[in-house]
């Protein structure tokens, strides 16, 4: 499921996570120097807890849909799958082929990730 995270969402979950950590270890060293405890610790876990979670449930999310994308394909059902300047209609019957997890036709490949179910 790794595979499917998006690369952004980990960059700036790391990043978060960093910035939470750093912010942990400032609180701690500024308790410890008064002598008094600190709940910024219980209190970072949990965000970094929420962003793990936030991370990870955006994987399984992309990994069902690219799953409900080629069921769909392999049942004969008509897909829409964009692009940045183009939109696709992605079928068996339009003479669209599976790779993977890709749809190919002549020199054009488009990923199930970016396709949803034409209405």
């Amino acid at each position: 499921m790794i595979a499917y995270i998006n690369p952004g969402f980990i960059i700036l979950g790391s990043i978060t996570i960093v910035a939470v950590f750093l912010a942990i270890i400032l609180a701690s060293g500024k308790a410890h120097s008064e002598n008094k405890k600190t709940k910024a610790t219980p209190i970072g876990f949990t965000i970094i807890s929420f962003i793990l979670v936030f991370i990870l449930s955006d994987g399984y999310t992309t990994k069902n849909k690219i799953e409900k994308n080629i069921a769909l394909f392999n049942n004969k059902s008509a897909l829409r799958c964009a692009t940045l300047g183009t939109a696709y209609l992605v079928s068996k019957q339009t003479g669209w082929k599976l790779d993977k997890e890709d749809f190919i036709k002549d020199s054009i490949l488009l990923n199930a990730r970016y396709c949803e179910e034409k209405r």
